[in-house]
């Protein structure tokens, strides 16, 4: 950070969250902290912690003889190098897009887009909409890509954007036990997805108590449902000036799993993909929803 002209300055400090817990450090002017030459009114300090997933949202405060200046918020973060946002869902004679987002079908992917069975583009696009009543007002939001309609961004309610544990978080049933993709479910469990609990501990921990390279009841695992899953989760926090329909957020978290059969040794359960939606109201962003309705089409 350069200070400039400010003089006298008595120090300067970052402050903020690291994976939401507290996190502090001094910046320095000596030279030896990776900020140039000393005395030269440019401060800096290593940061030395980031590891894949991290996220850190500060602040820098410089504070002189006279007052305290703060920067904006500033974020940076280390991504998970295979949580992607968008994938193709394969299963059968079905080529199935999907993003972060909510957005189905209607995604730009190596498939070329569009939901198709036997190569041939059977829907374009795919989404949701819910509805319902507020202090007896009316209001609705979806993901309707088609009509304009994209009420939902991706990640938890009151979360950034950049979060880097937003994404696709994919796990099969073919997967090893206690392997990458059981490891990397600590991201989708941050975000709201399931899982077992063998050890009775409230906490994800998949390791191999046993010692024995095969799951067992007392062990961890993933919520598997179908032979593979896709998790990802999106809020309606899109701000009001981007919406066609100038709705305001209400804090309403959507944890949305994708699953299907591709293995299966019947055709139709081959050529099926199956939604399941959790919607959840978080925050105080609005009164109580007394009523709701979710609908989907194409």
């Amino acid at each position: 950070m350069f200070t400039g002209s400010l003089s006298p300055v008595t120090g300067v400090n970052l402050y903020g969250l690291l994976n939401d817990q507290p996190y502090t450090l001094q910046l320095f002017d000596d030279g030896n902290h990776n900020d140039s030459l000393s005395g030269d009114k440019i401060y800096g300090n290593f940061i030395r912690v980031f590891q894949e997933g991290d996220l850190l949202m500060f602040r820098i405060t410089m504070q002189t003889a006279f007052d305290t200046t703060t920067t904006k918020q500033i974020i940076t973060a280390c991504a998970f190098p295979d949580v992607v946002k968008s994938i193709d869902i394969r299963t059968g004679r079905i080529i199935l897009p999907i993003d972060n987002r909510g957005n189905l079908a209607d995604v730009a992917t190596a498939s070329g887009g569009g939901m198709r069975y036997d190569s041939i583009v059977s829907i374009f696009s795919q989404g949701f909409m819910l509805s319902g009543l507020i202090e007896s007002s009316v209001w609705a939001a979806g993901v309707f890509s088609t009509s304009l309609i994209k009420d939902f961004q991706v990640g938890k309610v009151g979360y950034p954007i950049e979060d880097p544990k937003n994404g696709i978080y994919q796990v099969a049933l073919s997967d090893s036990a206690f392997g990458t993709s059981w490891q990397r479910w600590k991201g989708a469990v941050s975000l709201g997805a399931r899982y077992w609990d063998g050890n009775n501990n409230n906490i994800y921990d998949p390791i191999d108590l046993n010692q024995n390279g095969t799951w067992e009841l007392n062990e961890d695992m993933p919520e598997i449902l179908g032979e593979v899953s896709y998790f990802t989760v999106f809020n309606d926090g899109v701000d009001v000036s981007l919406r066609r329909y100038l709705e305001s957020p209400k804090g309403i978290e959507i944890r949305q799993t994708i699953y299907a059969f591709p293995d299966s040794d019947s055709p139709a359960m081959q050529d099926a993909v199956f939604i399941r939606y959790e919607i959840v109201k978080k925050g105080n962003l609005s009164p109580k929803i007394d009523d709701i309705i979710f609908w989907n089409s194409e």
